[in-house]
């Protein structure tokens, strides 16, 4: 073969010489993760690559899911796992678990509904439910504690089988069925119709003198006193009252009402026992259960041997005077006399 110069028409012989076959080497670049790798043909004679070809990227090498927030009863906890080659980290959220609830149960009481309480033995979370009503007491019978009298309430109470609560009740004071008066000295007996069991009477002697007046003196104080012998009569016996009985005593002249205290004096000389007594219009009430002897006590008063301590001379010193006035209040009883008033003293005058 040759070739002519275009200028000089000169002629250079060449030699064609065949190409030669590439020589070609299989290589690649891996993939990694976030990088896409190739394979392709490198020729060892022209260095050109050919059939090229892409990777797909790798798969990320993960480490094990690890917790980064636990879950709670009501907010979701986080996971996460990061690769060992790239540091990529995948989250992954972890369900709320929801309350683990335990119950309790509070029974009912006499007086308080009884309940369920729930409580989550994860986060403590708690509520009621499952109301029951109270059961209600379980009472007993009524039983009487305190008895009431002319003077003051009763009380009777019950008592509760189930929890030991106690109930008072209030009882009314008693009302007399039937008032007996003693016409001479305006003493009276209110009764109730179980108190005597027959016709009632009552016979009222005043007490002048003797060892009552002693007693009084030695164990009350030196005070003015009068002192009454009751009895009450069943059709003509002499008869004690079976329950408590309401006595009304005018109050004696010059007495004060408001420094008035009854006394109880026993037959067998002891201690004089004080009464519940009251003072209304002009009367002197006590309640006894026994009729004896009772004294009115005036605490504001004390009795003297001087004559001016009354108008009368039945507290003279002069032992003939003492003896007629004794002489006096014997024929007094004697003859029934109807006594006019009662000293201050407690000495009658008529």
């Amino acid at each position: 073969m040759s070739h002519h110069c275009s200028k000089c028409s000169a002629t250079t012989d060449v030699t064609v010489v065949p190409k030669k076959d590439h020589i070609l080497q299989h290589s690649s670049v891996p993939s990694t993760c976030t990088v896409a790798g190739v394979e392709y043909d490198f020729c060892l004679t022209c260095f050109n690559m050919f059939n090229y070809n892409p990777l797909p990227l790798a798969e990320h090498t993960w480490s094990d899911w690890f917790t980064v927030t636990e879950p709670d009863c009501l907010t979701s906890g986080l996971e996460k796992r990061i690769c060992s080659v790239c540091e990529t980290a995948e989250e992954n959220v972890l369900p709320t678990g929801g309350h683990d609830y335990v119950a309790t149960v509070t029974p009912p009481s006499c007086e308080t509904q009884g309940y369920t309480t729930y409580t989550c033995s994860v986060c403590g979370d708690t509520y009621t439910d499952d109301y029951v009503d109270a059961t209600g007491h379980d009472w007993s019978e009524w039983t009487q504690t305190v008895a009431p009298t002319f003077i003051n309430f009763g009380e009777e109470t019950r008592t509760c089988e189930t929890c030991s609560k106690t109930e008072t009740n209030i009882l009314g004071k008693l009302v007399p069925d039937n008032e007996v008066v003693n016409e001479e000295t305006g003493v009276s007996v209110s009764v109730r119709d179980d108190t005597y069991d027959g016709e009632l009477t009552v016979d009222v002697s005043p007490v002048y003198d003797g060892e009552s007046y002693q007693i009084i003196n030695a164990q009350i104080g030196n005070f003015a006193a009068t002192i009454f012998d009751i009895t009450t009569y069943v059709n003509g016996e002499k008869t004690q009252p079976a329950g408590v009985v309401l006595v009304k005593i005018p109050i004696p002249a010059g007495y004060n009402p408001d420094s008035l205290i009854v006394y109880y004096l026993p037959n067998d000389g002891s201690a004089p026992e004080k009464m519940n007594s009251y003072v209304e219009g002009g009367y002197i009430f006590f309640e006894t259960t026994h009729f004896s002897e009772y004294v009115i006590i005036d605490e504001s008063q004390t009795e003297t041997d001087d004559t001016t301590a009354c108008d009368c001379n039945c507290h003279s010193s002069n032992v003939f005077v003492k003896f007629f006035y004794k002489i006096a209040r014997f024929f007094w009883k004697l003859f029934g006399m109807e006594e006019k008033r009662i000293c201050a003293c407690g000495v009658a005058h008529w």
